[in-house]
């Protein structure tokens, strides 16, 4: 598994989260961890991919606005199985975007290699 935290910050989100037993948003938890917002994000995917039960949302909906938008990212721990269901919708949702995404650079390598071959 690719990990883009290390164990300390993975132990101090998730004790958040626990203590809080609510939503917390990311600026909650960059006060109280020190992380910036974009690291809450990364050490609660990573969380998430070692079967931890996040769940993430904010008010703009789309996954690339987390990354984009001054709007907190509010994180909680799963309170039942439809949440976990609706984060597997929404990485399935991103899943396709970036599988188009890597058959569009597919396809430009395929523009510049007929390019390099015509010259």
């Amino acid at each position: 598994m690719i990990e883009n935290s290390d164990a300390k910050d993975r132990r101090d989100v998730l004790s958040q989260l626990h203590d809080a037993g609510d939503v917390l948003t990311s600026s909650a938890i960059e006060a109280e961890t020190g992380l910036g917002q974009w690291s809450v994000f990364l050490v609660a995917m990573d969380l998430l991919a070692g079967g931890q039960p996040i769940c993430f949302g904010n008010c703009e909906g789309a996954w690339l606005n987390f990354t984009e938008s001054d709007n907190d990212v509010d994180f909680w721990l799963a309170k039942g199985d439809e949440d976990l269901i609706v984060m597997k919708e929404v990485v399935e949702e991103q899943s396709e975007y970036l599988m188009q995404i890597r058959s569009g650079i597919a396809k430009a390598r395929r523009g510049l290699q007929a390019q390099e071959l015509a010259a």
